[in-house]
């Protein structure tokens, strides 16, 4: 999920997927996604071969989470991707989001911290939803396969 400089998706939505040109946190070199150990923080990787038009359809069927703190506008957007839970976040450009694959668990209502252990808290109608995606895609098994690992 690493593209040349300036290339930014066409959205379709309102949406714009921010690749964070000259970033390359989350880019991957292997043909899975992975979260890994980065100075202490664990980092999503995104497969090789995922690609911007790729990044922008996850994008503009995300679902969006929302908190009491700031019921205004999402603080995140969630998909899932050939099993793999994706989790996107506000970019440094106001209306352009950045995502990346994440490891998580449920959160509890009214729990506001973001990571436990490496892995962020997922509200659980949204991880209902994702389950539901990935079985309709064939990925349920690769799904909790994610979730436990």
């Amino acid at each position: 999920m690493c593209w040349k400089p300036y290339e930014l998706s066409t959205a379709k939505t309102g949406l714009v997927y921010d690749p964070m040109v000259d970033r390359y946190k989350h880019c991957g070199q292997s043909d899975q996604a992975e979260v890994v150990m980065v100075k202490h923080r664990m980092v999503g990787l995104c497969p090789r071969d995922l690609t911007i038009e790729t990044a922008q359809q996850l994008l503009d069927e995300s679902i969006e989470e929302f908190r009491e703190t700031r019921p205004e506008r999402p603080v995140a957007r969630w998909n899932v991707h050939k099993g793999v839970v994706y989790q996107a976040r506000p970019s440094d450009w106001p209306g352009r989001w950045h995502g990346y694959p994440v490891k998580v668990r449920l959160k509890e209502k009214g729990e506001e911290k973001a990571k436990v252990r490496g892995k962020i808290k997922i509200p659980s109608e949204i991880l209902t939803e994702l389950r539901a995606r990935a079985a309709s895609a064939g990925h349920e098994g690769r799904l909790e396969e994610w979730l436990e690992s």
